[in-house]
């Protein structure tokens, strides 16, 4: 009676590492972030999950957090504008079809390089949709503070780093995301790179 119990134990837990590896392939995929440029939504060394059919059937919303391909490897960015909208930066804030974003200043981010601990200016930025995230601002007059008006192409994206000084994005090198180029949407951190430390938080 024993050995039956044991494999009736063993063939009802056989499809779990199959259903695993389906989710692994189908549905999400982990990535880490080797960059500080979405910091402090994603900080370097985070390990997070990808939803894969996250876009499906319809394209990112302005706020959510991608991964997307490009010949230079995967980029993991903010949405800030989608087909159609006019996108500008002015003085180191975002301007949406032109209006500018609320941002609201909130405590100091505590930036921990090589030379210590720094205190970044930390904003609070709400788009028109009411989302709300935290953006860094290190410095004025960043590299890519101020930029003409652009509109964003059919099937493609304007995105930004949250960590705004330190990121290459749509204002720069990057440039639009074409829908193509989507791998998913950012849905859970589940290792906090900061703290070396194994973590389940959502990715706003």
């Amino acid at each position: 009676m024993q050995s039956n119990r044991q494999w009736l134990l063993a063939a009802m837990l056989l499809p779990i590492p199959a259903a695993l590896l389906i989710a692994r392939f189908f549905f999400f995929q982990p990535f880490d972030s080797p960059s500080a440029s979405m910091e402090p939504s994603i900080n370097q060394r985070d390990y997070f999950l990808v939803s894969l059919r996250a876009f499906a059937a319809e394209g990112p919303e302005r706020g959510d957090v991608i991964v997307f391909r490009t010949s230079r490897g995967d980029f993991v960015k903010r949405v800030a504008g989608i087909p159609g909208d006019h996108v500008r930066m002015v003085h180191g804030q975002l301007v949406l079809n032109g209006k500018p974003v609320p941002r609201r200043r909130v405590e100091d981010f505590a930036d921990r390089g090589e030379a210590g601990v720094n205190a970044v200016r930390q904003y609070v930025e709400t788009l028109p949709s009411g989302r709300s995230y935290h953006v860094l601002d290190i410095m004025d007059n960043g590299p890519a503070d101020d930029t003409d008006d652009t509109v964003v192409p059919p099937d493609a994206y304007f995105v930004l780093g949250d960590n705004r000084d330190n990121s290459d994005d749509s204002r720069l090198d990057v440039g639009f995301v074409p829908r193509a180029g989507l791998v998913g949407r950012v849905t859970m951190k589940f290792f906090d790179g900061r703290r070396g430390a194994p973590v389940w938080a959502p990715v706003n």
